[in-house]
């Protein structure tokens, strides 16, 4: 069966690339090929991927982790939900193709996480012709204009949710979160919430712990409000973990995001007790996980130095916060990351200086 289909992809790899006519085509069968069996290739660009995985394995593995929370997600809000991310692909990756047959490039492996997380990033009720907007504007505005996968100076996922969450605040903010839908099939036997389960707010919105009723159990546990991914927060720290053994993702970027925002919520709760959550709701009350795992740690955006790594996840940690707390907008952590992936550069520049000006400095 292996055998056969590696003959079949050989052949379309061969008409692909020799005929004119079918060239546009070829990246898509490229991609399927790496993605299956993997290729030899050296990146030009980052991410740069030692040992036996290559960057498409590479990609598949934050895939993997990526689908249980896209299965919560159904399970939580409906089918709805599925149909969200199908649309995702179909305009992400056809932007993707365009670009890559434009430039006589592959497919990117890069373009089917970001199709990914994206839908997952956003209220389950969001319009679909919202998302659409939002991914090809991510992936054009936040990756094909620096120069495609490895130069991008932005997360593209979070472009395009910075964009659509500025541009169209009435289906991103106001009145678009629904409680997760109950019975033991859950949204397996529903399209959506309804109407009926509309709530105001999600715990992101609230600034006080006497306003928040949900339960740490049931923000861990995916029972609570929220956008499509980030809800089932128990499997994202178990995704978390994955990523960090099999060396996928920075776990000191992780690992600092969550003490950042930690230590930040936990002194302005012990200063204004009424006015900051504690600790543990700064954690654990909107997409600070879902974004310290998935989104953070980033191999193209983020930084490459061990020092500056950990100060890079600090930052996101702290400005999460006090976004969430001094500005209009619950979810800090995507504005978070933005702003420190335009710092990861002179991060990293400075801290390669100071190390070979230590190793200059005369004994």
């Amino acid at each position: 069966m292996i055998g056969r289909l590696r003959r079949i992809l050989d052949y379309l790899l061969r008409v692909t690339r020799e005929n004119p006519r079918l060239s546009p085509v070829h990246p898509a069968v490229d991609a399927i090929d790496t993605f299956l069996f993997g290729k030899g290739d050296v990146t030009a660009g980052a991410p740069h991927v030692r040992g036996h995985m290559d960057v498409k394995r590479f990609m598949s593995v934050v895939i993997l982790c990526l689908l249980p929370c896209a299965a919560w997600g159904v399970y939580a809000f409906g089918w709805r939900v599925a149909a969200l991310i199908a649309v995702s692909y179909i305009f992400g990756v056809g932007v993707e193709a365009i670009f890559a047959g434009a430039r006589k490039e592959t497919l990117n492996e890069g373009a089917f996480v970001t199709c990914l997380l994206f839908p997952l990033t956003l209220p389950p009720t969001t319009p679909f012709w919202v998302c659409a907007v939002g991914i090809v504007f991510g992936i054009v505005f936040g990756k094909e204009v620096f120069g495609g996968t490895g130069y991008n100076v932005f997360n593209p996922a979070l472009v395009g949710r910075c964009f659509v969450y500025i541009s169209f605040p009435r289906h991103m903010v106001g009145g678009v979160w629904t409680n997760p839908i109950p019975g033991a099939a859950g949204g397996f036997a529903a399209w959506d919430a309804g109407v009926d389960a509309v709530t105001s707010a999600t715990p992101a919105h609230l600034t006080t712990l006497q306003e928040c009723p949900v339960p740490f159990g049931d923000l861990l546990f995916g029972l609570a409000s929220g956008s499509v991914g980030e809800t089932l927060r128990i499997w994202i720290v178990a995704a978390g973990l994955i990523l960090a053994l099999t060396r996928v993702a920075s776990f000191s970027i992780m690992i600092s995001t969550v003490i950042g925002a930690f230590v930040t919520a936990a002194i302005g709760h012990h200063a204004a007790p009424s006015a900051w959550p504690c600790g543990a709701m700064g954690v654990l009350g909107g997409g600070l996980l879902f974004g310290a795992v998935f989104m953070a740690t980033d191999p193209v955006s983020g930084p490459r130095h061990p020092l500056t790594r950990w100060l890079y996840g600090l930052g996101i940690g702290a400005i999460s916060v006090l976004i969430w707390m001094y500005s209009g907008y619950p979810q800090g952590v995507m504005f978070a990351i933005l702003l420190m992936n335009t710092a990861a550069p002179i991060l990293d520049h400075f801290a390669i200086r100071r190390r070979y000006r230590a190793r200059r400095a005369p004994a």
